[in-house]
Formats: C-alpha cells, sequence, structure tokens
C-alpha cells in the first residue's frame, strides 16, 4: 500500500548530507542510492492544498500529479527546506505552495520513465535519468551509474 502526505509548508537534511558526500566520494554512492529509495523525499504536487498537513492511503487506482519543468523533469527534494533554498523561485512566490512526502522508492516507480532532479536550487544537485532510475530501483550495475554523476552548477 502506498502512503503518502500532502503538506502546506526544521528538519535536518540526512539525504543532501549523504549526496554531498557521494559527490565527493565514489564509494558513498551505493549507500545514498539505499537511502535516497528507503526515505522519505518530497515533490510539489499538483492536487488542491489542504487545510493543514494531512495524511493519506493511498488505494491501489490512485494517481498522483507531480508539478515537472518544461524540459519534464519532476523536481525532487531530501527536505522540506530544500524547496526554499537560496536560488528557489518559490522562496519568493506568494503562491501556496502544496507539496507530497513519499520514500524515494515509490516517487521513481509512480513515474516510470520519468526524469528527476533532486534539490534543483541547492549547491548539490542532481539530475537522474530514467535509465539511472531503473539501475538505483534493481539495485544492480552501481558502478555502472558513475558515469551519471557531475557537479552541476547550471540551473534547469
Amino acid at each position: 500500500m502506498l502512503t503518502f502526505k500532502v503538506y502546506e509548508h526544521d528538519d535536518k537534511d540526512v539525504l543532501y548530507t549523504m549526496m554531498r558526500k557521494a559527490f565527493e566520494e565514489p564509494a558513498a554512492r551505493p549507500l545514498f542510492y539505499e537511502k535516497l529509495l528507503e526515505m522519505e523525499i518530497y515533490a510539489l504536487y499538483c492536487g488542491e492544498a489542504p487545510q493543514k498537513e494531512t495524511e493519506y492511503f493511498a488505494k491501489e487506482n490512485t494517481q498522483i500529479t507531480f508539478r515537472a519543468f518544461d524540459n519534464g523533469a519532476i523536481p525532487i527534494f531530501s527536505s522540506k527546506n530544500r524547496m526554499y533554498d537560496e536560488n528557489s523561485p518559490l522562496k519568493k512566490s506568494k503562491e501556496k505552495i502544496t507539496y507530497i512526502a513519499l520514500k524515494g522508492r515509490d516517487i521513481f516507480t509512480s513515474c516510470k520513465n520519468a526524469k528527476f532532479v533532486i534539490n534543483v536550487w541547492s549547491l548539490y544537485w542532481k539530475e537522474f535519468s530514467p535509465e539511472e532510475v531503473g539501475l538505483i530501483l534493481r539495485g544492480e550495475n552501481l558502478s555502472e551509474i558513475d558515469r551519471f554523476w557531475i557537479r552541476n552548477y547550471e540551473r534547469i
């Protein structure tokens, strides 16, 4: 059963710390992938905002619509605070932002063949191609994923 929470708008960002270490030390990447699948991550949600933080228990046919960039990449975040980093347009927006928390594995499996970008407005951010997501989900050829690691400074 898929369980998710919808939030209106802190926490310790363990996953971001692990991601930063994975950029600097390739040996840290397998643990980062494991935690990325296990931990709760956040995505911008296209549904109606609830009045307060709400927990939902999704039925088998529940569909969730995530916001995506013009290039199709779905932005995901290692913590709620990462959505509001210095370069974030959400930081200055007066629009009410609704986001959803799911385990990384659930987000990746619910959006087959999607491209994701984690912490896009942070110093350390990473894009995940559909091929890379598949490798991570299967837990195979993790050394093959190394070719996807680059440190990005350009913004999407």
